[in-house]
């Protein structure tokens, strides 16, 4: 029995013993669902081409509700699963880079350039190809570079002025300079030294011919001294010898020969006055 809406065919009433029309209507039945089955995978597959992966997840899920067995649907949305696993992880991996980036910048701001190393090797662990990490990273290794030949250059130039120094401390004052003033290349460090030696030994220098003029102050006045007690003692020798107290001139005759034993005119005294005893 056909039924029919506004003379158009809308349904089949089959009766149950006619088995070969349930069969064809069973045929049917399956042609059409496969027939919607392709259209929405189909639809689906437009859906993803077009970036749209939840539309297309829905299209392929209601074409496994119509049929659960169906291969192409099923990888469909095997295939859109991994595409939104990959998309997670894509947005994951771009949100960790963005952070990485950010501590890097920083650190390049403050100078830190072990931090730039240390997030720019973040970054690059993700994306190898990223420039601006790249970029950070040499220009941070250059500085690490610099950083270590300078803590080297330093660290040469207080060893040589420890040596100086040691050397200026013995005496060798001249070697301790000369040993500076070879130095290659200049530092500051070994400069400044130099400098504060250049100005001890010149103190030194000041105080040694200071000392030596007083030295022949000294010497002067002690000479003069020497030369005002003989010329007292060679006086009083000659009072007493004149009044005949030869054991006075004798004494002051023995004062001055203490004090310059070759000193012609007292042992001239010490002749006469030996005499005039005899």
């Amino acid at each position: 029995v056909i039924i029919t809406r506004n003379g158009r065919p809308a349904a089949v009433l089959i009766s149950p013993e006619d088995a070969e029309a349930a069969a064809l209507m069973e045929q049917a039945r399956t042609a059409l669902d496969r027939q919607q089955v392709e259209q929405l995978v189909a639809e689906a597959r437009s859906c993803l081409a077009e970036g749209e992966p939840g539309a297309a997840a829905e299209l392929a899920r209601r074409a496994l509700g119509i049929d659960p067995e169906n291969p192409e649907a099923a990888a469909l949305l095997d295939e859109i699963a991994e595409i939104e696993r990959v998309g997670r992880e894509r947005a994951a991996r771009e949100r960790a880079i963005g952070l990485a980036i950010d501590r890097c910048r920083d650190a390049a701001l403050a100078g830190d350039a072990e931090g730039v190393v240390n997030a720019a090797e973040e970054v690059l662990a993700l994306d190898s190809t990223h420039a601006e990490a790249r970029e950070l990273m040499a220009e941070a290794r250059q500085l690490i570079d610099a950083r270590e030949r300078e803590r080297e250059a330093e660290r040469r130039a207080r060893e040589v002025v420890d040596r100086a120094r040691r050397e200026f401390h013995d005496g060798r004052h001249d070697e301790s300079i000369a040993r500076l003033e070879r130095y290659t290349p200049s530092h500051p460090i070994v400069q400044r030294a130099l400098d504060e030696l250049r100005g001890e030994r010149a103190d030194f220098e000041r105080l040694k011919r200071e000392a030596e003029r007083q030295r022949q102050r000294e010497a002067e006045e002690a000479a003069a001294e020497r030369q005002l007690q003989i010329a007292v003692g060679l006086s009083r020798a000659a009072i007493a010898l004149t009044e005949m107290r030869f054991a006075d001139a004798s004494a002051a005759v023995d004062g001055v020969l203490a004090l310059e034993a070759t000193h012609p005119r007292a042992l001239g005294l010490h002749e006469e006055i030996a005499a005039a005893v005899e």
